[in-house]
């Protein structure tokens, strides 16, 4: 143990005698010229445009996947429409039994629609807020929140 602790002062001693011939000889000289800096805000990614097109792409995503369930289930709201899906003459139609009924679902299916709009629009909000302010949601940030 004594061998080691001399060796490493030994050689702390070398490199401190190295240092003052240097100075003494002059032949070293360091010199700050212009001090680092580092920005305040991030250079890379711009979160603000991730976070925009991360949610448009969620947007079309989600209207990519309502066309192709209409694809796959066609929903058929007049008579010409059945005839050229069915390839078949149309002898008749039935009417809604209940339109006042169903004008009250339509309308109650149009406030679900706005509001879930609202929210979603709402969220997006909050997140470009949140990202301005400096908050960084992840998993590890959850997790002591919730113990907090």
């Amino acid at each position: 143990m004594n061998k080691a602790q001399y060796t490493a002062l030994l050689g702390s001693y070398q490199k401190a005698r190295l240092g003052e011939q240097a100075d003494n000889a002059g032949s070293v000289r360091f010199e700050i010229l212009v001090p680092p800096t580092a920005p305040i805000v991030p250079v890379w990614p711009l979160r603000t445009a991730l976070l925009a097109g991360i949610w448009t792409a969620a947007l079309m995503a989600g209207a990519g996947a309502a066309y192709g369930l209409q694809r796959l289930r066609p929903v058929v709201s007049s008579l010409p429409a059945l005839k050229e899906l069915a390839s078949f003459p149309v002898l008749g139609a039935v009417g809604i039994a209940f339109p006042s009924q169903q004008r009250v679902l339509f309308r109650r299916n149009v406030w679900r629609f706005s509001a879930a709009a609202l929210v979603l629009v709402a969220a997006f909000g909050v997140a470009l807020a949140l990202n301005r302010w400096g908050v960084r949601l992840n998993i590890q940030a959850l997790k002591i929140w919730g113990q907090a």
